[in-house]
């Protein structure tokens, strides 16, 4: 029998990280860790989730089905150029950063960008929430749908350059 997709390592902890995660973990995904550049947010973060805080990227669990890297804009290609995670599902969750960013995390990468901002201590019903959607390969498609199904019922496929323009 197949191994059913079910868990996620978080790098971030910031607003969407935040969100993301407790959605998530409402949702069944067990998130096993949370990485973040400060130490107390990815404590915090991972104690609301159960999960562990890591200090490192090099102490990811590497056999996670789900890497998701929620950071600043500017953070994702420093981040990318640490991880590699052979088969695991690496999705970035912003609006202007090309999936080409991610390419060499991962043979499967994804971006997941919510089309709403979203604050930290406010709740967000993700049901309602567009959700644009590309990956590099039909298995990673098939597996971010999925997480994305979990989160919204309003999926969008959007590839770099569309995501860009409604970014904007």
């Amino acid at each position: 029998m197949k191994k059913e997709t079910n868990t996620a390592v978080i790098i971030g902890s910031g607003n969407v990280a935040r969100q993301v995660s407790l959605q998530l973990h409402k949702n069944g995904i067990k998130i096993l860790q949370v990485y973040g550049k400060t130490k107390k947010n990815a404590a915090a973060l991972a104690k609301e989730v159960n999960a562990v805080s890591v200090s490192s990227l090099k102490d990811l669990n590497k056999s996670a089905d789900y890497c998701l890297i929620a950071v600043n804009d500017d953070s994702i290609n420093d981040v990318a150029k640490k991880l590699r995670l052979k088969n695991t599902l690496v999705i970035h969750t912003s609006g202007t950063v090309a999936l080409e960013a991610i390419k060499k995390c991962s043979a499967n990468t994804a971006v997941l960008y919510p089309l709403q901002t979203i604050q930290k201590n406010t709740s967000v019903n993700f049901k309602n929430v567009p959700l644009l959607i590309e990956a590099n390969n039909k298995t990673a498609f098939a597996k971010l749908n999925k997480i994305a199904s979990i989160l919204s019922e309003k999926i969008i496929r959007a590839d770099s350059e569309k995501r860009k323009t409604i970014h904007l």
